[in-house]
């Protein structure tokens, strides 16, 4: 049985099993922040796949492109490979988030927990603001886009989603346990 408040990082496989579903949880609260912004506001998200996709796609490849990815030829299967490369970071992030968790002076209460993941959500701003809009021809933090206070603000709050999303699932398989 998986204890979370005593994380043996001896053993690796408890901690990527715990990455793994809290970083999935994350994700699909965040992508479903998303779509209700989509239907409800016609608020669609900056993050495009397609785009994501192509990126890691040349990057694989080797070709380390970080601008006008927009331009660059579509490649086969990169919608899927977008997805993938989405929800791997989720994944990453959480196995961050449990370290931070367990090496944190802080008490593990909910406020404690809940204070960590909101500010690991707030943290990875950084990346969609000085990597990912500018590699998708929006600019840093957002400065070529036709409203940049409105794109900072939507990445602020997704952000903020994801790090209650790391909360949430910590939350459930804790209960699971």
């Amino acid at each position: 049985m998986l204890k979370f408040e005593n994380i043996a990082f001896n053993n690796i496989r408890s901690i990527l099993i715990l990455s793994i579903f809290i970083g999935i949880i994350a994700t699909i609260i965040f992508d479903l922040y998303s779509i209700i912004l989509n239907f409800t506001f016609n608020i669609h998200d900056p993050i495009n796949m397609n785009l994501l996709g192509r990126w890691i796609g040349y990057l694989i490849k080797g070709d380390m492109i970080f601008h006008n990815i927009p331009q660059l030829i579509p490649i086969k299967y990169e919608l899927a490979l977008g997805w993938i490369s989405h929800y791997l970071t989720g994944i990453l992030v959480s196995l961050f988030f449990l370290i931070a968790l367990k090496f944190s002076k802080k008490s593990h209460s909910n406020l404690a927990i809940f204070s960590i993941s909101i500010l690991f959500g707030w943290f990875l701003m950084i990346v969609p603001f000085t990597v990912m809009m500018p590699v998708m021809g929006g600019g840093y933090f957002a400065s070529s886009t036709p409203n940049p206070e409105f794109i900072r603000w939507l990445v602020f709050f997704s952000h903020s989603i994801f790090g209650l999303g790391l909360f949430v699932g910590y939350k459930i398989c804790k209960r699971l346990q």
